[in-house]
């Protein structure tokens, strides 16, 4: 038993209380089964293994425990563990025997838990009926159901079930029940509550009336699947639609007055065995006019879940309306109530609206049909006397856009006869196109029919649209039958711009050409014009986008036409591909001037100019670094694809490299280009390209090298001999920019190849600024300046400050200084630093450069006012070798007065310094004397 499995624990101060709780069950006959649930609770404060003893009355067994223990022992049911606090349950099921005894029967179980000082026990009564006796019980059958739903008006199952939603109606065995049904009682030997199964509705309680928040799935009177039970459903409206007299569902939509007399009203629902469903129908206002417009009941019951409602607006004003339907009672919420509205309108006669009354040609324009019956279908026309003369036999099909609610579109033959874009090859060479068309279909959510006109393939004139009425074919409209309606449209010129290239164009360059055009254009052709006819650019069409802009990139103009290779101001032009076509469909070689300008189209000027060069060589006061050699270059180059750039070393070495041009700025820049190995002294540089005849100089070179880059990259690399540079840049010379009919461009420029360098030139205390090397205070900032010839951001130029001893008392640094190698630096001068004679070393990481300076205090630092009076004149002058040459000249010339008083000792000299100074002064009087 119990006791022989839960071992007592030793006392403690915390220990687990039981509590024992049981649900009671329904009545049983002999045979049969019952069920009780049993919650086990830890009152206490600390673990124990906690169980259930049960003392049965005689004809009762245990038959299951859910779920099964982990222990088996018989008469007893063992959790485990059990913490303070938590809860644990198990579903018991008793076996009553066929022979027990009826009446009242008691089931006694003790919850025990070990370490507790006490138990909790509950006694559970159970009713035991006679097997033949008749009482209704879970496994009784009674002799009738409720039919097919399980439904009915009474509670022995005969009666149909009312659907009014205010009747009581009883459930029997398999029926399905919804959310929020009230009225409901339990029969059948259902009992009254019910177990949900699985899913959702697992373990759930289900009891009349249903709850709108019920979980959807199986209940059974004790949770098992295969026992008695009901469905719960959720009340679903699962259609609504409102319809014309074409069938068509107009709900959401639109509808004229006088086409609203003859309409239908359709629902499906799915609770029709639970409750009937009615229609509401209200105006605008919110003003239910249900029995004015609604012809007989507004409630329909009907087994097969199908409902619908004969609805007449046509004596109503027009406006928006809403129509509901939904249960009568209960199941009016959620799915089981759905809303559609409807437009009333006053369109009575066929309408064609146009977007816009006036357009450029090109564009797209909106056309609406009103008044029309959702689903049927009208033909809108323009006579082809409308087509501009360039439009094909195709095109002409597609004016009508294959778009919105148009069925079919093409052209109507004088015979009546239709052909789409799919058919219009097969078009007879005795047939003649009278009309385009579009057959456009009344749609029945809006109640209009839309559809769009290319107008590119129409004359730039003002062009009639018809609008027929439903069942008018292509024969009555060719015969002359009267159009239902008729709109006007103004189709006028339209403009192309070309915004790129504007104004020049450089030989040889690749362009970006762009522009705009009306957005309908489909695409744009490219003509070039001299004197004379435009000829056409051979680079196919170029698409129009749906913003109005077209564009073709990397066109190089000189190649695709001759008019550009040469300098000089032409025409560049562009116009609509439908205008420059001719009449086998390609696009003309050359168009009139008058043609061109007839056409949607547009030109500029343009200046053609042949290629220039520009270059910078990036040196630090005219010289590179031996040590870091490497020197940057950049520039511009129109017109060309690639520069060669190179250096020739006094003793005759090259070093050359060739930089790609960006075809979108023109730019090239080639950075840490090494010419550590030419050796020191001067050095010529230079960036080239070959002009526009496309060869280097007059086509030749030396030794039948090609005339190209490549080929004087080889012979500038290995075909010197023993030349020196200035002889190798002579012959350069004169291979390219000199020689005969040459068009070359060239940028040269000359330099030092030299061993790094960086020194100080001046030192001051801020605030006190001088010339030369002088004394630094203790406390303030020193600034040095000095020189260098290596590049700045590449390397470091560091400040040290020695006293005698070597030590460093101060330290700064910097990679930044201007392209002409004058660097600058602030050094802070602690307090703490002595007065004395000290060394300035600054280190470029090459090489070191040292100064003596004196730190003084403060107060000896000089305060003068000076005097002095300066003229200077300069003249520079410089001459490169290329094809520019540039001389400049500046003379500058200023004054100043100033008087300088100063007393107690000068800072840095001592008594004896300044008797040594006057002792030389007057040796130099004696000798001037003699």
């Amino acid at each position: 038993m119990v006791l022989s499995v839960l071992t007592a624990a030793g006392t403690v101060s915390a220990a687990p209380q039981s509590s024992l709780q049981a649900s009671s069950p329904d009545n049983v006959q002999q045979g049969g089964t019952f069920d009780v649930t049993y919650q086990f609770t830890n009152d206490g404060d600390a673990n124990g293994t906690a169980g259930i003893e049960f003392q049965l009355p005689d004809g009762v067994q245990i038959a299951n425990y859910d779920p099964e223990s982990a222990y088996d022992t018989e008469g007893a049911y063992i959790f485990g563990e059990v913490a303070p606090g938590e809860t644990q349950s198990v579903t018991v099921t008793f076996q009553v025997a066929d022979d027990a005894a009826t009446g009242d029967q008691t089931v006694t179980a003790t919850g025990t838990i070990t370490g507790a000082d006490s138990t909790s026990t509950v006694d559970t009564s159970v009713t035991v009926n006679s097997a033949d006796d008749g009482t209704t019980t879970s496994t009784t059958t009674p002799s009738n159901d409720g039919g097919d739903d399980h439904r009915a008006a009474n509670a022995d199952g005969s009666g149909e079930a009312p659907t009014d939603g205010v009747s009581e109606v009883y459930i029997f065995p398999d029926a399905t029940v919804y959310k929020g049904e009230e009225d409901l009682t339990f029969a059948g030997g259902l009992g009254s509550s019910l177990t949900g199964v699985a899913g959702n509705a697992e373990g759930t309680i289900l009891s009349p009336p249903v709850p709108q928040d019920q979980s959807e799935g199986r209940y059974t009177i004790d949770g098992e699947s295969g026992s008695d039970g009901v469905t719960v459903n959720t009340p679903r409206v699962t259609q609504l639609d409102v319809n014309n007299q074409n069938g068509k569902d107009i709900s959401g939509g639109s509808v004229s007055e006088q086409n609203a007399r003859n309409l239908t009203v359709a629902a499906d629902w799915n609770f029709q065995e639970a409750e009937d469903l009615e229609i509401t129908v209200e105006d605008s206002s919110g003003l239910e006019i249900t029995g004015d417009v609604v012809e007989g009941s507004d409630t329909i019951k009907n087994a097969d879940g199908e409902a619908s409602w004969n609805l007449d607006l046509s004596d109503q004003d027009a406006g928006d309306y809403s129509i509901t339907v939904e249960g009568t009672e209960d199941l009016d919420f959620g799915q089981a109530s759905q809303t559609t509205s409807i437009a009333l309108n006053t369109d009575d006669d066929i309408e064609l609206d146009l977007g816009s009354s006036s357009v450029t040609q090109g564009s797209n324009v909106q056309y609406t049909i009103r008044g029309g019956v959702a689903g049927n279908v009208h033909h809108v026309v323009i006579d082809a006397n409308d087509l501009r003369d360039s439009t094909s036999n195709r095109g002409a099909t597609q004016v009508f856009r294959n778009v919105g609610d148009v069925n079919a579109r093409g052209i109507i033959t004088d015979d009546g006869n239709v052909y789409g874009p799919n058919e219009i090859s097969e078009l007879g060479s005795d047939e003649s196109i009278d009309y385009l068309y579009a057959a456009v279909e009344i749609d029945d959510d809006t109640g209009v029919g839309v559809g769009s006109i290319d107008t590119q393939y129409l004359d730039d004139t003002s062009i009639d649209v018809d609008v027929y009425d439903a069942g008018t074919t292509p024969d009555d409209i060719v015969s002359g039958v009267s159009e239902a309606d008729s709109t006007s449209l103004d189709v006028t010129e339209g403009e192309v711009t070309i915004d790129n290239p504007s104004d020049t164009y450089v030989v040889g360059s690749e362009v970006e050409v762009n522009g705009t055009a009306p957005s309908g254009l489909d695409s744009v052709a490219l003509y070039a014009r001299d004197q004379g006819d435009y000829e056409l650019i051979p680079i196919g069409t170029i698409s129009v986008d749906s913003d109005g802009t077209w564009s073709e990139e990397d066109v190089r103009l000189s190649e695709v036409s001759d008019i550009f290779r040469i300098t000089g101001t032409y025409r560049l032009g562009a116009i609509d591909a439908q205008d420059a076509r001719n009449s086998s469909g390609g696009l003309s070689p050359t168009l009139s001037t008058s043609d061109f300008n007839s056409g949607t189209s547009g030109q500029t000027s343009l200046r053609v100019t042949k290629t220039s060069l520009d270059a910078k060589f990036w040196t630090i006061n005219g010289q590179v670094a031996q040590e870091t050699g490497t020197i940057d270059v950049n520039g511009t180059a129109p017109g060309a694809d690639n520069v060669l750039i190179g250096f020739i070393g006094r003793r005759g070495s090259v070093v050359t490299t060739t930089s790609s041009v960006d075809s979108d700025d023109y730019t090239f820049d080639e950075d840490d280009i090494s010419i550590s190995n030419l050796a020191e002294g001067e050095v010529n540089g230079f960036a080239y390209h070959i002009g526009q005849d496309d060869v280097v100089g007059d086509g030749e070179l030396p030794e039948n090298r090609n005339a190209d880059v490549n080929g004087l990259t080889d012979w500038l690399r290995n075909g010197q001999g023993s030349r020196d540079g200035t002889q190798i840049w002579n012959a350069f010379e004169s291979e390219t920019i000199d020689d005969s009919a040459s068009d070359d461009n060239v940028v040269q420029t000359s330099f030092r190849l030299a061993d790094a360098s960086s020194r100080i030139n001046t030192v001051y205390t801020e605030g006190h600024e001088a010339s030369g090397l002088n004394p630094i205070a203790v406390g303030e900032t020193a600034m040095v300046k000095g020189q260098t010839n290596l590049q700045p951001d590449d390397n470091t130029i560091t400040l040290e400050l020695q006293n005698q001893d070597g030590d460093t008392v101060a330290l700064t640094s910097t990679d930044e200084w201007s392209w002409d190698g004058s660097w600058s630096l602030e050094m802070p001068v602690g307090d703490d630093v002595a007065t004395g004679n000290y060394t300035l070393e600054v280190d470029d990481g090459e090489n070191t450069d040292t100064v003596d300076v004196q730190v003084v205090n403060a107060s000896e630092l000089e305060t003068s006012t000076s005097t002095s009076t300066s003229t200077s004149t300069s003249t520079s002058t410089s001459t490169s070798t290329s094809t520019s040459t540039s001389t400049s000249t500046s003379t500058s010339t200023s004054s100043s007065t100033s008087t300088s008083t100063s007393s107690g000792s000068s800072p840095g000299f001592g008594a004896a310094l300044a008797l040594i100074a006057l002792a030389g002064a007057a040796l130099l009087a004696l000798r001037r004397e003699n």
